[in-house]
């Protein structure tokens, strides 16, 4: 993503200050132009934005398919966040991701 995409995101902020991108491309992790980007943008606009690589979405969508003990998809996207509260935006205190066992 370029600087121009992250000043579209945020431009808009009747929407609210939680957004959800899905970025193409084969790479599942994040560039480090978009990890400062989006730490900026968490600092500066107190505007949270998640960036989703479309691998991780395709993923979890062929996984619906199947059933499983626990819900993949909520699992997948769930490990994401949390990894982008620790490592982006340095939140030391975020709560692990824990599966919930049925």
């Amino acid at each position: 993503m370029t600087h121009e995409d992250f000043k579209q995101a945020y431009s808009t902020d009747e929407v609210g200050r939680f957004k959800i991108v899905v970025r193409r491309g084969a790479n599942d992790l994040l560039t480090n132009r978009e990890k400062l980007e989006t730490r900026a943008l968490f600092v500066e606009r107190n505007c949270l934005l998640i960036i989703v690589p479309a691998p991780i979405l395709v993923l979890c969508i062929r996984k619906l398919r199947t059933p499983k003990p626990y819900d993949y998809a909520e699992f997948t996207i769930g490990k994401h966040l949390a990894g982008i509260l620790r490592s982006v935006l340095g939140m030391t205190q975020a709560p692990p991701f824990r599966l919930k066992r049925k």
